[in-house]
């Protein structure tokens, strides 16, 4: 159920993302809509610069549609980032809605 967009930048970093925690990344999906907001976005503890080419880190998405999107790549659009893509996983849900994680190694 993934859909397609424009390749992702090449340089997503922690420094794009922990400015904007709150803001809503939308997939479309057909004539439908699936508003993710940034909830957390959090540097990983183990960054060897040998290995990784920038720091680690992870983002938490929230969603209060309770249809769950399976893990994979998703074109999203962002008011500051614009369009990107990103693979995401749901890791929760409750009543609320589900939450979705994406790791950036």
């Amino acid at each position: 159920m993934t859909n397609q967009s424009e390749p992702a930048p090449t340089d997503l970093t922690f420094d794009l993302f922990e400015p904007i925690v709150g803001e809503v990344f939308a997939i479309p999906m057909g004539e439908e809509r699936f508003d993710l907001t940034l909830t957390e976005a959090e540097l990983l503890k183990h960054f060897n610069p040998e290995v990784h080419r920038r720091p680690p880190f992870e983002l938490v998405f929230a969603c209060p549609d309770l249809r769950v999107l399976p893990q994979g790549n998703y074109a999203m659009d962002n008011a500051t980032l614009g369009a990107l893509e990103m693979f995401i996983v749901p890791i929760a849900g409750d009543a609320q809605g589900i939450t979705y994680q994406a790791v950036f190694n």
